[in-house]
């Protein structure tokens, strides 16, 4: 290496070759295998030989010249020492701050170290100024990149960083190639937050379309999340206005696998807290969860339902504690009243049938006001986040009780998801304990009853005789399969035992009962299956008429098989 450095400046290429030579035999197997060789001298030599290559080839423009990030990092060095001794005047070495004397190496190893944490501990302002300058003149694109690194935040000089960004968009105005982008917006927000000045950051935020940020930030996780993934960042607090958004952005980080179901529960939560009880994303985020068909999403599924069920159940708690709440109608709009439609199609239709549904049209609300202000109107760019949302209304809503979907939407998002395939897999004594502290007129009855069809059917048929009988039979058809003969046994052994301690006047709704079901049965099952499934408790009086017609269905189908088979036939 000594020999090669003497002729540093009458033969490169005899300067090269010695440096080469010493740093190859630094890396060889005979000389890391020497004992003597072990010592820190040693060491030294080798991450002397890698920065002395790195800084011939800092100063090529050959395609060599990309061997200077590879050498440098070999090194050890950090950004600062390279800035240090490539910022002077000297002509042996590569210059920072003269365009002509910029290489390709330099930029290409800037380019990387700027986004390297470990490379960028020791940075200095004034290391980062020029390095923003560089960026600008051959790179601009990169200057934003910079800005909102995460391990960069609060080594700026926040008046060079705003410069920057003015020249920025200087370029976009007087219509040079440079195109103005969703990062540099959150740039500028970033150091306006840093100045203290919340307004402007928030009047640029509001020029940002929703689709783009949540493209954006679905990306780069560390635009929500600071690093210990334990707390959002301010960006993420702003975008809180709009739910759909940052929830968007949760979902599709959580299935790309950038943060786990856990880490964003985590996060969630601790907001929730901090927001005394406010929950409305943490809902929404589980409920896009359950709807998401990522394997990811599918694996914490089981977690988002307990999660969600008890959500809905404190909501319901919370109303029993304030009613006042629940008597001011809230604004819907489209997608609102499209979702809950869709949830009310997704659960048991039997439902409708008990309290506080019973007796009640569903679809019309009483509760509407009498007068409605008109829509508020949108103003600046605002209007990407408010497009289709209705202003608030006025007036006295009704003193009466409304039983429609709209005004029951905790219980109707509950029993949704307690009529979920899967339910079974999470602690529904736990969720049933909690039933129980919801009021009658919220749905108890209801809420019971779905978690007693999860750990104890044969409770559940008894409740259902002794509750709501004329709902038995479309219970039991939609909780249990035609092949599980053991609970359709089960459950025409309660209603037969039920009808023996009866008087004539009170057995109707039984008898109706039992004629349901084994009309459902005798609708699905071979005569062999119904008979099997028949208990010995219920006489022929009773089934022959359905046995009749198990016998009739069957002849029905063998015949029109037969004749399918004869066409086949006369086809071909």
């Amino acid at each position: 290496m000594d020999f090669g450095m003497h002729s540093e400046q009458m033969n490169p290429e005899l300067y090269l070759q010695g440096l080469i030579e010493g740093h190859l035999l630094l890396r060889s197997k005979v000389i890391q295998q020497k004992p003597q060789c072990e010592d820190e001298h040693t060491q030294e030599l080798y991450k002397m030989s890698c920065r002395l290559l790195g800084e011939f080839y800092a100063r090529k423009s050959s395609t060599d010249c990309l061997l200077t990030l590879p050498y440098f990092k070999m090194a050890g060095l950090s950004l600062e020492e390279v800035y240090k001794f490539c910022h002077s005047d000297s002509k042996e070495g590569p210059s920072l701050h003269n365009d002509e004397a910029m290489s390709r190496g330099l930029l290409y190893y800037l380019e990387d170290a700027v986004f390297q944490e470990k490379a960028c501990v020791s940075a200095s302002q004034e290391c980062l100024s020029t390095v923003l300058d560089i960026m600008l003149k051959h790179q601009p694109g990169l200057c934003s990149e910079i800005l909102v690194a995460s391990h960069l935040q609060g080594k700026f000089d926040l008046e060079k960083a705003d410069q920057v960004l003015v020249k920025l968009k200087k370029r976009v105005i007087q219509g040079q190639t440079y195109q103005w982008k969703t990062l540099d917006f959150i740039a500028a927000i970033k150091i306006y937050l840093a100045k203290g000045e919340v307004e402007q950051a928030m009047a640029t935020f509001d020029l940002i379309y929703e689709d783009e940020l949540v493209g954006l930030c679905s990306r780069r996780e560390d635009l929500i999340v600071t690093k210990n993934k334990e707390q959002l960042t301010y960006l993420a607090e702003m975008m809180i206005r709009f739910p759909s958004a940052i929830v968007s952005i949760m979902v599709n980080l959580t299935e790309s696998g950038r943060l786990t179901f856990k880490d964003v529960c985590k996060l969630l939560e601790k907001r929730t807290t901090e927001t005394s009880g406010n929950n409305s994303i943490f809902t929404q985020y589980l409920e896009a969860i359950l709807a998401s068909s990522s394997d990811v999403c599918k694996t914490s599924h089981t977690e988002a339902l307990e999660r969600l069920a008890h959500l809905y159940i404190n909501h319901l708690i919370s109303e029993n504690t304030t009613p006042t709440l629940s008597s001011k109608r809230k604004p819907s709009n489209t997608s609102r009243s499209t979702r809950l439609q869709q949830k009310k199609k997704s659960r048991h239709s039997w439902l409708d049938k008990l309290p506080p549904f019973e007796g009640s049209n569903i679809s019309e609300c009483i509760k509407l006001p009498q007068a409605m202000s008109p829509p508020l109107k949108n103003q600046g760019m605002m209007w990407r986040f408010t497009v289709g949302k209705t202003g608030p209304r006025t007036g006295s809503p009704s003193s009466h009780t409304c039983n429609c979907l709209d005004c029951q939407a905790s219980l109707v998002q509950l029993q949704e998801i307690l009529c979920k395939k899967g339910i079974e897999a999470i602690n529904i004594h736990e969720v049933m304990e909690k039933c129980k502290q919801v009021s009658s007129e919220n749905g108890r009855a209801s809420l019971e009853l779905l978690c007693l069809a999860v750990s104890s059917f044969e409770e559940a048929v008894r409740k259902f005789l002794e509750q709501f009988p004329s709902v038995l039979c479309e219970f039991a058809i939609s909780v249990t399969s035609h092949s599980d003969w053991n609970r359709w046994k089960l459950i025409i052994y309660e209603v037969h035992k039920k009808l023996q301690g009866l008087e004539d006047k009170d057995r109707k709704v039984y008898q109706q009962c039992m004629k349901d079901i084994l009309h459902h049965l005798s609708s699905n099952l071979s005569p062999d299956d119904f008979q099997a499934i028949l208990p010995p408790e219920i006489g022929t009086a009773i089934s022959k008429p359905y046995l009749e017609k198990v016998y009739k269905v069957q002849k029905i189908r063998i015949l029109r098989a037969d004749i399918t088979s004869s066409l086949e036939v006369l086809v071909k």
